[in-house]
C-alpha cells in the first residue's frame, strides 16, 4: 500500500508543514545564516548532499528576509557581510532596525 499517490502532493504537504513549524518556532533568518557559512562538509558525504544541505539553509534564510529577486539575495549577502565589520553599538542599531524594535 502507497501511502503517498504521488511526489507533487507529498512536496505540496512537506512545503505545507514546514511552513507552519517555521511559524510556530518564529525562527530568525540568521539562524540560517550562520549554519549556511561555517558548515562544513562530511568526509563520508556527497558534494550533492552538501550541496543540497547548503541550499536549504539558504533558502531558508531567504524566505525569511522576504527576497523575491535576484538582485535581493547578491544586496542581502553584501550587507550582511558588512555587518561583520561594524562596531557593536551600529550593529545593535541596525539589527533593532531590522527586527522591527527600537530602543
Amino acid at each position: 500500500m502507497q501511502f503517498w499517490p504521488n511526489s507533487l502532493l507529498m512536496s505540496s504537504v512537506i512545503v505545507r508543514v514546514k511552513t507552519v513549524i517555521l511559524r510556530k518556532l518564529q525562527l530568525s533568518s540568521n539562524v540560517y545564516l550562520e549554519p549556511f557559512n561555517m558548515w562544513d562538509k562530511a568526509t563520508d558525504e556527497t558534494y550533492v548532499a552538501f550541496a543540497s544541505k547548503l541550499r536549504t539553509l539558504l533558502e531558508y534564510y531567504l524566505t525569511g528576509r522576504d527576497v523575491t529577486q535576484f538582485e535581493h539575495p547578491c544586496d542581502l549577502l553584501i550587507c550582511d557581510r558588512i555587518k561583520f565589520s561594524l562596531t557593536y553599538g551600529c550593529l545593535k542599531y541596525i539589527l533593532s532596525i531590522e527586527s522591527g524594535k527600537t530602543g
